[in-house]
């Protein structure tokens, strides 16, 4: 009877073991689980930020691109400006004179 008795005891206790291991297995796999979720998140979250980070500055480069256009057009138009003011007497004179000398 005591083989016996020690056979239940030993079948009891792998039982028992197995009974834990695959708790044991259960919890592995949820904590697993759980870090792929948060390292998704991290990774989605980094990409977020660094999407943001190079729209930041791809926004303040194109203003600073615009800036640098308007001052440049109102340089030109400033220079027409000037030429305008200087040349202009003589172009309507040229004109009028053109459109007198026609037959």
């Amino acid at each position: 009877m005591d083989i016996i008795a020690e056979i239940l005891d030993a079948d009891r206790l792998a039982e028992e073991a197995l009974v834990k291991a695959e708790q044991d297995k259960a919890e592995m796999l949820k904590k697993a689980e759980e870090t792929c979720r948060l390292s998704d998140e991290q990774a989605r979250q980094q990409l977020l930020d660094y999407r943001k980070e190079r729209e930041a500055a791809l926004d303040a480069e194109t203003e600073k691109r615009l800036k640098e256009i308007d001052e440049n057009t109102e340089q030109e138009k400033k220079a027409l400006d000037a030429a305008f003011e200087k040349a202009h007497k003589s172009w309507e004179d040229e004109i009028f004179s053109r459109l007198t000398a026609l037959p």
